[in-house]
């Protein structure tokens, strides 16, 4: 609101009276008078900009939803970074991201480049900021000076091992070679670095800061290897994680000279190390694969973002290795993976909340088989996708104890945002006239009519719903599952709503309460009962026919009942928790009503039949 429309409302009688200033209608004013004094605002700015607008119409305004302005990716990205760089990052990529809108067509693959630079060097300026030991404040640095900053302080760093030469060749810390699988690597080898002379040492040959790892590796935060020829000079520096920092075994950084990407033949060295002897190292030999998607994605580009994404699925999927060694896994779970397939779906397929064409086209309605296949091989715990038939019919075979965790993830989802979206569709206008009772002559004649609108109604949603990115998602996917469950893979719903209720049965009845049985439901209870002679009448609910005992997986107990301090007629459910301690009660106008709940909303097991409730309010 600017200052002049401010300046209006405090001299009137105050928001209120302003709308009638503007000629609001009594309903109008009482409505934006009920709303919270934010929204009131907008939706009075709203009238103000359009006073012919109806009370409806106002009800049916949406204020505008906050909006995340980083992409998916760059959120992964600047997660990757403590504070204040993964800010710093975030911020600074979007500000690159946006000169591309307003950019001419020529300067865009310069903007492009510059983002993706940024990107690369991120890693150069966390060991600038982390650990060069100086009070900076990051937040006052562009993109540029950063990496300028960053670039002086390695070769800082490099320096600092100049002149210096490795200690002498510790056969221990040859970690692998002089022998190759590969007789052209003969002589090579791959050795631990350890001392803080070898650190800088390794630093300044290769051109880069792992001269400033010393402590990190003293307290064993990081795990150095160098690729050395048979000179013994090094051409490929590894940091993997160590026992004592962020993600043990797991493969940090493999770096040529200058942090450049190593060469092919180095590549394959350290990808015969890692399959050959890989596990003795504790080297963890998976890659997330979508840690390190095309940055297209962050940046936006139309056409590449979802690409990007079903080819990484697609090489989970496939068994595939990296070309390092690693293999490709997931590690999200499958509803990010669909939150991101879906906002960059929606971003390149321009916005659903036009409502004015199709959505669901191209690339994204490509990906739900990709979800789905994902999702079951994860449940499945498959190496790779089925490949032919011999395979599928392995899959067929395959004993179905799986959790189903992926699986009835994806189905949630899906389920959820269709029932989301219809709910959403309820306050746009259909374009169907709407049956009017007194226009018909009989009642059956206007039922005939109603279900018809009905019928066209849901024809109208369901178009609306396969149209939009998320809905046409949801329903494909819905579909994927239930060709799986036809073809005897999946089992069906009701089959796992079933597995679940008996996994529930079987964890009370194997808990220790159930297992004390009869007698041990009435120990339980009276020791209760003496715990609490104070509060005894909580229990005394129990003392006429149609009471009921229950009790949960871990000791807890339920009792139904009348309650004698209570009006006759009213039922109370107490609950007593696993330390004997009364905890809360319900109260019920109907014996019905707490039966129901009694027997529906509570998780447990009803006692033993020889334990009556006359018995339970004996103990009291």
């Amino acid at each position: 609101m600017n200052w002049y429309l401010k300046q209006i409302i405090a001299q009137s009688t105050g928001m209120l009276g302003y709308l009638e200033s503007l000629g609001a209608t009594t309903d109008i004013v009482q409505y934006v008078g009920s709303l919270d004094a934010s929204v009131g605002q907008l939706v009075m700015n709203e009238f103000r900009k359009n006073p012919s607008l109806t009370l409806e119409q106002l009800q049916q305004f949406q204020p505008p939803q906050k909006v995340n302005p980083y992409t998916e990716h760059e959120m992964g990205i600047g997660s990757a970074y403590a504070e204040p760089l993964s800010t710093w990052a975030l911020v600074n990529l979007r500000k690159i991201r946006m000169q591309k809108d307003i950019a001419a067509e020529a300067d865009k693959p310069f903007i492009h480049n510059k983002y993706m630079m940024l990107i690369e060097e991120l890693p150069q300026i966390n060991d600038w900021l982390f650990r060069g030991g100086q009070n900076v404040e990051i937040s006052s640095y562009t993109p540029e000076q950063a990496m300028e900053a960053s670039d002086e302080w390695h070769k800082m760093m490099a320096g600092e091992g100049e002149g210096m030469e490795y200690e002498p060749t510790n056969s221990d810390m040859i970690i692998y070679g002089p022998e190759w699988k590969n007789p052209e690597f003969k002589g090579w080898t791959i050795q631990k670095v350890i001392a803080e002379n070898d650190l800088k040492a390794e630093g300044n040959k290769m051109d880069h800061c792992v001269g400033g790892y010393c402590q990190d590796v003293e307290v064993e935060k990081s795990v150095i290897y160098s690729l050395r020829d048979p000179q013994n000079s090094p051409h490929v520096t590894i940091e993997v994680g160590g026992d004592k920092g962020y993600g043990p075994g797991e493969i940090k950084q493999i770096q040529g000279k200058s942090n450049s990407i190593p060469k092919d033949e180095y590549k394959a060295m350290v990808k015969e190390w890692i399959s050959t002897s890989g596990d003795n190292a504790g080297i963890v030999r998976d890659v997330n694969a979508f840690e390190k998607m095309e940055d297209d994605i962050s940046y936006g580009q139309i056409g590449g973002g979802v690409v990007t994404i079903n080819e990484q699925m697609e090489k989970i999927l496939q068994g595939e290795e990296n070309e390092y060694g690693l293999k490709y896994v997931l590690d999200k779970d499958m509803e990010d993976v669909i939150s991101e397939l879906v906002g960059t779906g929606e971003s390149e397929n321009s916005g659903w909340n036009s409502r004015r064409d199709d959505e669901y086209y191209g690339d994204i309605a490509e990906s739900s088989p990709y979800v789905s296949n994902l999702a079951l091989m994860q449940d499945l715990k498959l190496p790779h996708w089925p490949r032919h038939s011999g395979e599928w019919e392995e899959l067929r075979k395959m004993p179905k104890e799986s959790e189903w965790k992926n699986i009835q993830e994806v189905e949630r989802w899906a389920n959820e945002t269709i029932e989301e979206l219809q709910e959403d569709f309820y306050s746009y206008e259909i374009g169907l006239e709407y049956p009017q009772e007194e226009n018909y002559e009989n009642s059956e004649d206007y039922n005939a009519a109603m279900e018809d609108y009905y019928e066209a109604e849901g024809e109208v949603y369901n178009e609306w719903l396969k149209q939009s990115v998320k809905g046409g998602m949801a329903v494909d996917l819905l579909d994927e599952i239930n060709s799986f469950r036809k073809e005897g893979i999946v089992p069906s719903s009701q089959e796992l709503l079933d597995r679940k209720k008996k996994q529930q049965e079987e964890a009370i009845t194997s808990s220790p309460a159930y297992q004390r049985g009869a007698e041990g439901m009435r120990g339980r209870v009276q020791e209760v009962m003496q715990r609490n002679q104070a509060s005894s009448s909580w229990y005394k609910i129990a003392q006429i026919n149609g009471g009921k005992v229950k009790y949960g997986p871990f000791g807890e107990v339920y009792i139904l009942g009348k309650n004698p301090r209570i009006h006759e007629g009213q039922w109370r459910i107490s609950y007593i928790d696993e330390s004997g301690e009364p905890s809360h009660h319900e109260d019920f106008d109907t014996y019905e009503k707490a039966l129901f709940t009694f027997n529906h909303s509570i998780e447990g097991k009803e006692a033993a039949p020889d334990l009556t409730t006359e018995e339970a309010y004996e103990l009291v």
